[in-house]
């Protein structure tokens, strides 16, 4: 029907080609191109932090119950976690198909779920989903004439960076080589002793007033003790010398003298009870006016808190209420489009934020952050107040009523005062009525003998001062006890006043750190109106403008006389200086800067690529001197390898084009053909654009395959429609007729060929993402071909073909007369034909076999990357080193033009580290550009640049291709297994026997254990019944341990005058850092039960020993594992090798609870192997069931299926002869044989079949139509042959990839073309003995009975 309706409209026809031509031109240049198709990675990567723990603690702590937590999310296929020091990365694969989205979701759910019981110290969880577009797309040089390296690090960092990533398509620019400034803030212990040496001084003199007046009250004291003392032995002397004397006037004056006697100690003894009163009431009030000063300055410090607990409220306000303003108009902003103007004002309100942040030093990305260190401030502040509140608690009163307890205490020192004057008045006026009784007894005595009154009143006299000097001594004992215990007090004041005004407890990283960022300090603290109703915004603080002011910047008042405010540079060396000495980044092998750009994932490659070549042009042409050199570009290599797949594409139609005249021998048929060619790519590209298939290599490299299979349906329709006109049919009957004849036939070819990429919806991983878009591309370019053959070819031919050059006789030629006489000989010599062709495909599908399998070849490229990685151990002098090393290599060789050698691994060029030199420690990677004479001798340079680098001290990787190939993603190359277990000293004893074992199997050059570097540790275990006894915990321990053993700290920033930012970095200095030696001196501060801080060694309360530890612990679905690996030697076969070393495994005693599983390279090519084998599978029996439908019967396709091993013979020989090993990319051309060679059987058997029903006999039959079929059999061979011919060579750059699908296809075509011409009627006769029955239209009509 359509080759009639062609026929009969032309025009319609000549429109529609028309038509698909416009829309193939729009559809073309809207499509960007792309090295390989959009490819979805059912991965997702999760890394959290744990600082300062072991692996085991992370393992234990992070990674197992986060494993857990994730295994129950739907979709996952397998977790594989890495718990090193620091932090735990966690690897999940989901099925196939799984939306990566939800999954999402339900991952960020769980993160939160589990995160609740984590302990403080771990960190946030960062989610990230894998994506070609997180590797960068371009790698650039740096150059600037006339500036030196720190002022290129400058522009770069100050100009450079910001332009960079503003370019259209760029997601982030990250640096290698920029030089930074640091505002170093070093920590002297020379000034600090120098300073406590100044505050012991004035401590000491602001104590030695009092310390002198109780030394000379004691001195004092001592002096009238020791007076009373000596004044007692001479009245008790005296008393004896005269008592003899005074027996007599002792009689006579008795009553008296004991009734005078009785009232003087009744006065005496008053006075001493109100001497002991007096020295009460003085203690009493020294004590509370101690209390009193302990309270007031409670108070002070208490309502300085309450202020700065205020101040950091009112920013936490102010900050909380700009973060929900930014969330809210994020949220906002995810509705909108980006190119409406409600989006641009919100756009305008961000930069609003930005503004009004400034202030603040955040960023509105810093918010959340800022708000956590507010928030955390304000509960230290609470913590001290709490601690405050509990000291009151022990004074007995609290912060309500301590200014009323103060007035009380005030109240109660000025009654103690007055009781003290009304003691001393009453003591006076005792001393009066002493003198009294003393009178009357001399009175009294008058009235004796002058000699006894004398003897009386010299006795009374020295009785009296006897008592009281024996009062005197007891009041200067008790007199002395107090001075004592006042200096003894004095004493315990100025050591604690000493201790406290330590500045080694004070000066720390922590506290300066803290100080710096409150004191750089700038935040609005909201509006105020005027009377006006004009609003005033009230911002608090300023900034630290210059490395001056911060020398000068006030650390914390001393509160001592003469000494006053501490300034930054009392205590530390402030200055600045870079990391140049850290940084190594040689280009050519001078000092210089790259940059690694990385592309948002909505865009093209190719696009972003082209916008930075169009700005980096600009950049240079604005700026004279500045230069750009691509180290790496994959937009570049793109369009490379993309152009010459096309170019490959148009010779590969040219020559198909030639093959046919050369058959023909006429033009006008060859043009008819040639036409179908465009107009079926064009068809096949508008089908492209509309299901979303990209131009990349893989889609191109389909359309390079069917240009050869796509001329087949026009050679069959053009060959039928010749030879009809050759039996003298008009133009429009041969037109016509010679199209419906071999419509069937070619109907069933096209859907042969189809059909064998329909199962790839049965393939799973990367395979099916690879060739999806090729199976696309064929299976449209053979629609389009069908549609053109039945329709564009018949109305051409009914033009084209009216006259006619004269025909030679084919039929009678000598090349049909050899073909009739060998193909009678084969038919009488079946057996041994048979024989013949078995051999062939046995001998070459094991000798092919035997090279083993691989996943796909590398590509050449323009470019070369060398990576190196060192001893786990390795330091980064060792790296910088090993790094000049290679530069002095890779600038020897002048294939190169230009190299580029950095320090660092892919995810610190991507910007996935934290920016410490330590992580560019033990990894070096090198880049160098060729020439473009040297661009197909990549691969050799590699193998020579590796043999090169052998002596260095490390793995060393050389990669040839801009990206790294896909063999190199999938694994090493080298023999692998994983040994899982539980516990790490089997696993680690079990590995290394293992690996052992491993290197002596024939074929294994270096083994690796996979138990990597362990490194030295000491291990404090603390003990908790000693810590519990010094009021602490383990976890308090750590803290403080923690916060000794940290060397620095970024605190906050500086902002110079031209408004660039430096980071302000507190370093301890050498005498204060933690050695091995002195980790046990690390004192921990404590409170104790009465509220006082002390502190007590580390060694005191924990055991410190030596130990190692794993560096890292991987998992797998839960379980340990160590990765044992072997290399391969030069001329071993990967597969061959790793069969061995499965025997090894099957014959090893693994422990309890260990087993193995193969891995790597070989394991992800082998798995690829299985999906394809099953594909192939699958495609057979499609094959078979279409041409059931073609033939209606079993038998004719069973027949035909016998060409598809003939095909693989051709297959397996072109592989041996080409030096390929069978890889999964020449296995998807074993795949498209299967469909394309049983289209020459089909026309074949179908010719058979309706000679035989016209009454032919069965031999004759085949013979006839072998050579009638034999042509067109030829032409569609050989086009599709010399339309591979240019990618068979590997013509061009990265031609290489899909090269052995082009050798396998021209193997089996050419092989199986020619068996087909004598296997097919060879089986086909000895199949079909029987005559074949033709079912007449009559016995077809309805019968009435």
């Amino acid at each position: 029907m359509l080759s009639k309706f062609s026929v009969k409209k032309p025009m319609t026809v000549f429109v529609c080609v028309v038509l698909v031509i416009v829309l193939g031109v729009v559809s073309f240049t809207k499509m960007t191109p792309s090295l390989l198709p959009n490819m979805d990675f059912p991965y997702a990567m999760i890394m959290i932090t744990y600082a300062g723990q072991t692996p085991e603690t992370v393992e234990n702590t992070v990674t197992k119950p986060l494993e857990q937590s994730l295994s129950t999310v739907d979709g996952v296929k397998q977790i594989t976690s890495n718990s090193t020091d620091n932090y735990s990365m966690l690897i999940i694969e989901f099925n196939d198909g799984t939306n990566m989205d939800t999954v999402t979701v339900d991952m960020r759910s769980s993160l939160d779920t589990i995160s609740d019981s984590w302990p403080d110290g771990v960190g946030t969880p960062y989610l990230i989903k894998a994506n070609p577009s997180i590797l960068p797309v371009a790698m650039i040089a740096v150059d600037y004439d006339g500036k030196d390296r720190n002022e290129i690090s400058d522009y770069v960092s100050n100009e450079l960076m910001n332009k960079i990533e503003g370019i259209d398509g760029v997601a982030s620019v990250s640096d290698k080589g920029v030089v930074v400034e640091k505002e170093n803030i070093v920590i002297s212990q020379k000034k600090i002793d120098e300073l406590n040496k100044k505050i012991s001084n004035a401590l000491d003199d602001q104590f030695s007033d009092a310390e002198d007046k109780l030394n000379d009250a004691k001195k004092e004291i001592d002096g009238n003790i020791s007076n009373a003392e000596s004044g007692a032995q001479t009245i008790s002397d005296s008393i004896d010398d005269i008592n003899t004397q005074q027996q007599e006037a002792a009689e006579q004056l008795s009553q008296a003298q004991a009734q005078s006697e009785s009232g003087k100690t009744q006065i005496l003894s008053a006075k001493m009870q109100l001497l002991d009163q007096k020295a009460s009431l003085t203690q009493t009030k020294q004590t509370l006016e101690t209390n009193y000063q302990s309270l007031l300055t409670i108070k002070t410090t208490y309502s300085d808190m309450q202020s700065q607990r205020q101040v950091l409220s009112d920013k936490l306000k102010s900050l909380t209420s700009v973060n929900e303003q930014y969330n809210a108009i994020l949220d906002k902003q995810k509705t909108l489009d980006p190119a409406s103007d409600e989006y641009k004002e919100l756009e305008k309100q961000l930069q609003k934020i930005d503004e009004a942040l400034n202030d603040y030093n955040i960023t509105k990305e810093g918010l959340s952050d800022a708000i956590a260190s507010i928030n955390e401030a304000i509960k230290k502040i609470d913590s001290s107040l709490e601690s405050l509140d509990s000291k009151l608690v022990s004074f007995g009163t609290s912060s309500e009523n301590l200014d009323g307890d103060l007035k009380k205490i005030s109240a109660q020192i000025s009654e103690i005062n007055s009781g003290i004057t009304t003691v001393d008045d009453t003591i006076n006026g005792l001393e009066n009525k002493s003198i009294s009784v003393d009178q009357a007894l001399a009175e009294l005595s008058k009235q004796q003998s002058n000699a006894n009154y004398k003897l009386s009143s010299a006795l009374s006299t020295l009785n009296s001062k006897q008592s009281e000097v024996s009062s005197a001594a007891s009041q200067l004992d008790s007199a002395k006890s107090e001075v004592q215990s006042s200096i003894d007090d004095l004493s315990q004041k100025k050591d604690e006043a000493k201790s406290k005004a330590d500045m080694n407890n004070t000066v720390t990283i922590d506290n300066i750190s803290k100080i710096l960022t409150a004191q750089n300090f700038s935040m609005p603290a909201g509006y105020v109106t005027d009377d006006n109703n004009q609003k005033y915004m009230v911002r608090v603080g300023d900034k630290v403008p210059d490395e001056e002011q911060l020398k000068n910047l006030s650390l914390f008042d001393t509160g001592i006389d003469g000494l006053g405010v501490v300034k930054l540079s009392d205590v530390a060396d402030v200055f600045i200086a870079d990391n140049s000495d850290e940084v190594y980044a040689k280009i050519n092998g001078k000092d210089g800067v790259v940059l690694s750009l990385s592309k948002q994932s909505n865009i093209a490659t190719a696009t972003v690529c082209s916008n930075i070549n169009d700005a980096l042009n600009t950049l240079s042409e604005q700026n004279e001197g500045l230069r750009f050199t691509n180290l790496y570009n994959q937009g570049d290599y793109i369009n490379l390898v993309v152009n010459n797949v096309l170019q490959n594409l148009l010779m590969g139609a040219v020559l198909a084009i030639i093959i046919l005249f050369l058959f023909l021998r006429d033009i006008k048929p060859t043009i008819i053909v040639a036409c179908s060619i465009p107009i079926s790519l064009v068809f096949a590209i508008v089908l492209m654009y509309f299901s979303g298939v990209t131009l990349n290599m893989i889609s191109l490299s389909g359309l390079a395959i069917g240009v050869g299979m796509l001329v087949d349906n026009s050679v069959v329709v053009i060959e039928n429609i010749y030879r009809l006109r050759g039996l003298g049919y008009s133009a429009v009957q041969a037109a016509v007729n010679g199209a419906r004849q071999v419509a069937g036939a070619i109907a069933a070819s096209t859907l042969t060929t189809i059909c064998v990429f329909l199962p790839i919806v049965f393939v799973e991983g990367i395979t099916r993402q690879l060739f999806v878009d090729m199976a696309l591309t064929i299976a449209y370019s053979l629609i389009a071909s069908l549609i053109v053959a039945l329709t564009l070819v018949p109305a051409m031919s009914q033009r084209m073909l009216r006259r006619l050059k004269p025909q030679k006789d084919i039929q009678n030629s000598k090349i049909m007369k050899t073909y009739e006489r060998s193909l009678r000989f084969v038919l009488r010599h079946k057996v041994v034909s048979i024989i013949v062709v078995a051999a062939l495909l046995f001998a070459s599908m094991f000798g092919t076999l035997a090279r083993g399998f691989s996943f796909m070849p590398d590509m050449s490229s323009t470019e070369l990357q060398v990576n190196i990685t060192l001893d786990d151990n390795a330091t980064l002098d060792d790296t910088i080193s090993v790094a000049e090393d290679v530069n002095d290599i890779i600038n020897n060789y002048d294939e190169f033009e230009t190299a580029g050698v950095m320090t660092g691994n892919a995810s610190s060029m991507m910007g996935m580290s934290s920016g410490s030199a330590s992580n560019d420690a033990g990894t070096v990677i090198a880049y160098g550009v060729l020439k473009d004479d040297y661009a197909k001798q990549s691969g050799t340079i590699s193998d020579r640049l590796s043999k090169d680098l052998e002596g260095i001290d490390g793995k060393v990787t050389v990669s040839s291709g801009s990206s790294s190939s896909m063999t190199s993603m999938l694994g090493n190359g080298s023999v692998e297994f994983e040994l899982f277990g539980d516990d790490l000293n089997t696993l680690k004893n079990t590995a290394s026997d293992l690996a052992e074992k491993l290197s002596s199997i024939e074929g294994v050059d270096e083994t690796d254990s996979g138990i990597g570097a362990t490194s030295p540790e000491i291990k404090v275990t603390v003990d908790k019944k000693k810590a519990a006894q010094n009021n602490l915990t383990v976890a308090q321990v750590y803290q403080q341990v923690a916060a000794a053993v940290s060397s620095e700290k970024t605190s906050t920033t500086l902002t110079n005058s031209d408004g660039t930012d430096i980071d302000v970095v507190v370093v301890k200095g050498d005498e204060q850092k933690v050695t091995k030696q002195s980790i046990g001196d690390i004192s921990l501060t404590y409170t104790d039960k009465e509220g006082n801080e002390k502190s007590v060694a580390l060694s005191k309360v924990a055991d410190i020993s030596d130990s190692e530890t794993m560096n890292t612990i991987n998992r797998q679905d839960q379980k340990r594992y160590l990765t044992i690996s072997g290399t391969v030697k030069d001329g071993y076969n990967l597969t061959e090798v790793t069969n061995s070393a499965k025997s090894m495994i099957a014959d090893y005693d693994l422990p309890n609870g260990c087993t193995v599983e193969f891995s790597g390279s070989d394991k992800a090519t082998m798995d690829a192997v299985g999906q394809l084998m099953l594909m192939m599978a699958l495609a057979i029996v499609l094959i078979y069931l279409i041409m059931v439908i073609q033939f209606q019967s079993l038998k004719s396709p069973f027949i035909i299926m016998f060409t598809i091993p003939l095909a693989f013979t051709g297959g397996f020989i072109a592989l041996l002869i080409t030096g390929f090993d069978i890889s999964v990319v020449s296995l998807v051309g074993f795949v498209m044989l299967c469909g394309i060679i049983v289209n020459n059987g089909i026309v074949l058997v179908d010719y058979i079949n309706q000679l035989r029903l016209d009454g032919k006999e069965r031999t004759e039959a085949i013979v006839e139509a072998g050579k009638t079929r034999m042509r067109p059999i030829l032409i569609t061979a050989l086009t599709t042959v010399l339309g591979l011919s240019v990618m068979a060579l590997g013509i061009g750059t990265g031609a290489e990839m899909m090269q052995p699908i082009a050798i396998v296809c021209i193997g089996g075509l050419l092989y199986a073309t020619f068996m087909t011409l004598y296997i097919v009627p060879l089986i086909y006769d000895a199949f079909n003995k029987k005559e074949l029955k033709k079912v007449e239209e009559s016995e077809l009509e309805s019968v009435d009975d």
